[in-house]
């Protein structure tokens, strides 16, 4: 990460590389059956635990971007938003689903220097 420093306020900007180690996570799948003059049924079932096939991409790459702001001399307080750019889900683009999967998080937080 580049960090850079005015007065009370830091921004550091970065670079992020990922693997995905395992992709064990729960699902849930619902089928919706629908027949003429007939109201709808609904099956909704639980999975727990990994996908049957390889869904998701091991590697992954983004940007680090950080604001913090030193309330005292050993106290901070931090903002960071992690984007990254390759979609990780493989399905999803070929079956032509809206929310295409891009890993992304914010974090928010509180920093003491012990040293």
């Amino acid at each position: 990460n580049a960090i850079f420093r005015l007065r009370k306020f830091s921004l550091a900007i970065g670079a992020i590389a990922s693997y995905l180690i395992k992709a064990n996570y729960d699902y849930k799948d619902i089928t919706v059956t629908t027949r003429p003059n007939k109201p709808p049924s609904i099956f909704d079932t639980q999975f727990f635990g990994e996908y049957p096939f390889d869904r998701f991409r091991k590697w992954d790459c983004g940007v680090n971007v950080g604001l913090s702001y030193r309330i005292f001399k050993d106290f901070e307080i931090e903002c960071n938003l992690q984007k990254h750019f390759i979609r990780v889900d493989k399905i999803a683009p070929q079956k032509g689903y809206a929310d295409v999967m891009y890993n992304q998080s914010y974090l928010i937080g509180i920093r003491y220097y012990l040293f």
